[in-house]
């Protein structure tokens, strides 16, 4: 490749003419990418928390009973298999996922990904904040109709498990006592999730906001000829330069 044909870098005074026209690198789709991912990593804790915190509670009330032995144990024992192996195909499908999404954008594997500095996350830092102000109320509501969801299904569980092995369900005081335990674990779990959510999605929006930054650079990339007439531009003039020397010998 000849010098004249090689592609460079946009100047920072060609970026901030784009930024004044508003030409600016904004991703609707990263941006819904990472609030899916955020919310999606919320709920994986939340399903794998939920499934633990069901296995200790129905292996607490059979363990109190007598219907600790035969077809109540190999229920039991079936019944959080499938809790723990949804929470972690789910888990799985989470990262091929996140694997297919990096690898569509082609962007980390761009030359100008070495070149590029940190600062530049920082310059478009205003776009990342504004895409999670707009989206942050989705993925809460998100967040919630989903854990409404899985609470309902848990508990469609823990009952179909009692009618199916009754000697397995608790006495009154102690239902009360494994259910107020239960739903304070469940906050837990739903603040905990809900945190690592929102630090996945920030996370996740800055790392594909500059993605879409160095996809921007290759979109108005310059040639030889535009840089070296921008740095004429810029040069100062021989007589100015004279002037200043003068100055300065004084």
């Amino acid at each position: 490749m000849s010098s004249d044909s090689k592609q460079y870098p946009p100047s920072d005074t060609k970026l901030e003419k784009l930024r004044r026209d508003g030409i600016v690198p904004v991703s609707k789709d990263c941006t819904s990418a990472a609030v899916a991912g955020g919310v999606a990593v919320g709920l994986m804790l939340a399903v794998g928390t939920y499934g633990t915190v069901l296995r200790d509670w129905f292996r607490s009330a059979l363990g109190e009973s007598s219907a600790g032995d035969g077809v109540a144990t190999v229920l039991r024992d079936r019944l959080m298999d499938v809790v723990e192996l949804s929470a972690w195909l789910f888990f799985g499908v989470l990262i091929v996922v996140g694997i297919s999404h990096l690898v569509q954008t082609r962007a980390l594997l761009a030359p100008a990904a070495l070149r590029w500095n940190v600062g530049t996350i920082f310059r478009w830092g205003g776009n990342v904040a504004d895409s999670f102000r707009e989206r942050a109320g989705e993925a809460l509501g998100g967040a919630l109709q989903a854990l409404c969801w899985i609470g309902v299904v848990l508990l469609g569980l823990l009952y179909a498990f009692q009618r199916l092995a009754p000697g397995g369900k608790l006495a009154p005081q102690q239902e009360r006592t494994a259910l107020a335990e239960f739903l304070s674990r469940a906050g837990e779990v739903f603040f905990g999730g809900l945190a690592v959510g929102v630090g996945y999605l920030i996370f996740v929006a800055l790392l594909s906001r500059f993605l879409v930054v160095l996809r921007f650079t290759r979109e108005h990339s310059m040639t030889r000829a535009e840089v070296e007439a921008e740095t004429r531009e810029h040069e100062v003039r021989p007589e100015i330069r004279a002037a200043r020397r003068e100055r300065s010998s004084e």
